[in-house]
């Protein structure tokens, strides 16, 4: 089984990569040039700074800083993308990064944030996925009390999303309602 990070969206044969090896922390021993050239072998080539502008925080976790922007090579330039920034010194467990990777690139259901591309800018991951404008769970549930149907439509559409995922030897590890995104 492999984990994922990933965030699980209620809307919406793998290119298999080297994968860093979890067991033990071993990822954690790998200097950070080691650590750079795998994420390398699994990113998108090129500068996302030219195709991404007029970024906007809209989300701070563990692991980074979400922003929302403008895909320039969209129509007129105005779709919304999702851009998640991880600095690659300062995670406690960098493996998870290469996984999350990973597991979006190569795993598409419709209840899965689409990722569209990753990039290593500097000293940081970029992650480039949808954007869904309903936001986290969390702040659904703490600024609203959702009825039974609602409850029922995200538990149904987070369930169907983790059978995928097992289905496909993929273990979550981080469900929790800042990770289920709405549209």
């Amino acid at each position: 089984t492999t984990d994922s990070t990933n965030s699980f969206s209620t809307d919406s044969t793998a290119n298999k990569q080297p994968e860093v090896d979890t067991s033990s922390g071993s990822a954690n021993r790998l200097s950070n040039d080691q650590f750079r050239h795998a994420l390398q072998m699994v990113v998108n080539a090129g500068d996302p700074r030219i195709r991404y502008m007029n970024y906007i925080k809209i989300g701070e976790g563990s692991t980074g800083m979400v922003y929302a922007a403008n895909d320039l090579e969209s129509v007129n330039g105005s779709h919304l993308v999702a851009i998640k920034k991880m600095n690659l010194h300062k995670q406690q467990r960098r493996e998870l990064l290469f996984n999350e990777v990973v597991i979006m690139r190569d795993y598409k259901h419709k209840n899965i944030v689409d990722m569209y591309g990753s990039y290593l800018v500097d000293d940081e991951l970029w992650v480039v996925m949808e954007y869904l404008a309903g936001g986290a769970l969390t702040d659904i549930v703490t600024k609203t009390r959702m009825d039974e149907n609602q409850i029922a439509t995200v538990c149904k559409s987070v369930l169907q999303a983790l059978a995928f995922l097992h289905a496909n030897g993929v273990i979550h590890r981080d469900i929790k309602s800042d990770s289920i995104l709405l549209s």
